[in-house]
Order: C-alpha cells, then structure tokens, then sequence
C-alpha cells in the first residue's frame, strides 16, 4: 500500500473573481505589513505577479498611483478590488467568468522580489 501523508499546510493560493483578486490566510501573511500591491503580469511565462509594496516603495516614486493598489487583509483571508484590475488582467490571460464564477491558481512566494507568483497555465480545481 502507497500513501501519502497530508500536510496540515497551507498552499498560497489565490482566487480569480470578475471583481477582486482573493488570497488565501496563508497567501495574505506576506502582505499582513503592507498596505498596497504592485500587481502585473509575464506574457511569455504566463504568470501573475503580485509585489508586497512597503511604505518606502510607495514614496519612492518608481509605482505611480493606478499601478499601486490597496491590499485588505482580514483573518481569513486577503483582498485586492478592481474591477478594472481584473478586466486588464483578462485582456492578457482569458479567463471565463460566465461559465465559472472564479478561477482558482496556486501561488509561490519569492522573498528576493517580495512578491507572489502564480502560475496561470494550472487552474487548480
């Protein structure tokens, strides 16, 4: 007999909505510091990019003010509205919002950059 053992772990994952991008508990701990997000997107590797802004890169200038967007994190679970947001999003990675009310991705945090990096090419089920 094969098993595998069951982590009680966590995964970051992230939720695609036609409204807001939603992070799981163990996804939102990276931002639980950080009041905003830089969100942007690979063509080539088809991946989504979300960067943990401190205060210092928020008054450095390098993000302007649409590219900055305002984090909410709750007990269970973190947030980034936009609808915009998610329409831009769409414009590079489709993603059917009628036929399925969200989209749900894995995510992995790199410490180098500060950000979470999921992968769009597996939609998890």
């Amino acid at each position: 007999m094969e098993i595998t053992w069951l982590s009680k772990k966590n995964k970051d994952t992230v939720t695609i909505y036609e409204t807001n991008l939603t992070l799981n508990s163990n996804a939102s701990k990276y931002f639980k510091d950080n009041t905003c997000a830089a969100v942007g997107y690979t063509e080539k590797e088809d991946k989504l990019i979300i960067k943990a802004l401190d205060e210092q890169d928020v008054k450095s200038g390098k993000y302007d003010e649409d590219s900055m967007h305002q984090v909410s994190i709750k007990a269970t679970y973190g947030r980034i509205n936009g609808t915009d947001l998610i329409k831009n999003l769409t414009s590079f990675h489709k993603l059917d919002f009628k036929s399925k009310p969200n989209h749900k991705f894995q995510g992995v945090w790199d410490d180098s950059s500060k950000s979470l990096i999921i992968d769009l090419k597996e939609e998890l089920l």
